[in-house]
């Protein structure tokens, strides 16, 4: 799919509703945007012809009525996204019933890796408000605690400000796992006065991890980053066709001037067919047990299962996957492996 939303005048009245609301108390580091909405990521030269690739996988475990979720979003010069969740007190997959229910959350994690975003928006905002970009990134690690609350829902501690800007400098990659001492709930009334707690923690920027990391939720502050998310995902339609024709003009209302880019800075994406190779076929001897990417079998009789090699030798591979409650090893003899293949 791509991007049309981008030309959703109910979209961008949302955000900029939004914006005066954070603008009241905060002052923004890119101007008067505190959250960059729809033109702004058109006057950072996003299109709604923009590509993304979007993936949903789910399990369900009906014996401990939990529910795996992992979504996977690729957008064009942007960047790749995971998002995993563990979902506890789900009797059985009907969405009236999560209505009526009181499902938690026992697991998040979340993976991002740079494609050309993140220097986008720094040099959109260093011209925005006038500085240089070295002067904009120092600016936006010392903003204060309610900066960060307001805009991510959580308040970073000293050593994740620290990889923060190192992260604004050299874009790579960002991971956050967190595991929740009880199953955190939904819905999102509860989110005011309850504070989840975290039993265990990971944060890696730049494949560096950050020991004791510091981070702390506010719940009502996430509330208000989930209805920015709904907003999106309801605004997603497609755009009314004109004369047998789908509309894509580029408009720069509620901004000033697009950013130009040189021709020398121009994503080597642009030229982007649409096809993204998930699985590509290996053999089992060109696998290590110290391989990292996920692989996926097929087995003789059609079964397929997804995970890391656990071990491999030259009669049986043992496959590791994360489930709920643990981790889960599989034995599979490679005689009855039909077809092995490896994540891109």
């Amino acid at each position: 799919m791509n991007l049309f939303f981008l030309d959703n005048p109910l979209l961008e009245a949302h955000f900029s509703k939004r914006n005066e609301q954070l603008n009241t108390s905060l002052t923004g580091t890119c101007k008067n945007h505190l959250l960059l909405g729809p033109a702004q990521m058109k006057s950072m030269g996003y299109t709604p012809s923009t590509l993304v690739n979007l993936g949903l996988q789910y399990r369900f475990h009906d014996f401990n009525q939990t529910l795996d979720v992992s979504i996977d979003t690729e957008i064009q010069g942007f960047g790749f996204t995971t998002l995993g969740m563990s979902i506890d007190n789900v009797s059985h997959l009907d969405w009236q019933a999560l209505k009526t229910e009181t499902p938690g959350l026992k697991q998040l994690s979340f993976v991002y890796q740079d494609d050309g975003y993140i220097n986008r928006k720094v040099r959109f905002c260093a011209q925005r408000s006038g500085t240089s970009t070295t002067e904009y990134i120092a600016r936006e690690v010392s903003r204060e605690n309610q900066y960060y609350a307001a805009l991510w829902g959580v308040i970073p501690g000293g050593s994740i400000r620290d990889a923060y800007q190192d992260f604004l400098n050299k874009p790579e990659t960002v991971s956050i796992s967190l595991e929740f001492q009880s199953p955190f709930l939904l819905n999102r009334q509860y989110w005011k006065d309850s504070v989840p707690v975290v039993s265990q923690r990971f944060v890696s920027i730049n494949n560096k991890e950050i020991i004791a990391p510091m981070l702390t939720i506010i719940p009502e502050e996430m509330s208000k980053k989930v209805g920015d998310l709904q907003a999106v995902i309801l605004s997603s339609t497609e755009p009314p066709e004109v004369d047998g024709h789908r509309e894509n003009t580029i408009s720069e209302q509620n901004d000033d001037h697009p950013v130009s880019l040189p021709e020398d800075e121009i994503d080597p994406r642009a030229v982007y067919v649409g096809k993204h190779i998930q699985y590509q076929p290996v053999e089992p001897a060109s696998l290590t047990a110290g391989e990292l990417r996920q692989i996926r079998i097929t087995l003789s009789n059609g079964r397929q299962y997804e995970g890391f090699i656990n071990s491999l030798n030259e009669k049986e591979l043992q496959l590791k996957s994360l489930q709920a409650g643990g981790e889960l090893v599989l034995p599979v003899q490679l005689e009855k492996i039909s077809l092995l293949e490896i994540k891109m």
